[in-house]
């Protein structure tokens, strides 16, 4: 009997490491002069082009299909192909997207934690201080 997987993407934000003292002169600068380069992009669409374009296919189909029923068995054949591999697009954008919207705001918390650790701080000790008693990674800070 044939089986049915339906794979899935789970996505994972692994923070940086601690960001050393040169390395803090130079996003501080960059924090200075464009804060909004910390801003979380969100890439949903991009992420998942693929599959809601199979579940557009697949629902193109059905409303075609379902105004002139095809006699031809190739394109029900065809058309059992698109519908699916549209509803199993359907269940993996499903169960993904929680995952994706999970570590999207995960990332968007912790830059936005580092963007204003680095506007209000004007030195590296007070930055470590700061930023790194909030992340608890590092505690030789």
């Amino acid at each position: 009997m044939p089986r049915l997987t339906i794979e899935w993407t789970k996505y994972s934000f692994n923070p940086p490491d601690a960001i050393l003292e040169d390395k803090y002169h130079y996003w501080n600068q960059i924090a200075k002069q464009n804060p909004q380069i910390f801003d979380a992009r969100f890439s949903y669409l991009k992420e998942f082009w693929w599959e809601y374009s199979l579940i557009i296919f697949g629902l193109v189909y059905l409303y075609f299909d379902n105004l002139k029923p095809s006699s031809n068995s190739v394109m029900q054949w065809i058309g059992f192909v698109l519908v699916l591999a549209g509803l199993l697009s359907f269940l993996k954008v499903i169960i993904s997207t929680y995952s994706f919207i999970k570590v999207y705001f995960k990332r968007k918390r912790y830059y936005n934690k580092l963007k204003e650790a680095l506007l209000m701080n004007d030195n590296y000790n007070s930055f470590c201080q700061s930023f790194y008693a909030i992340d608890n990674r590092y505690k030789e800070f």
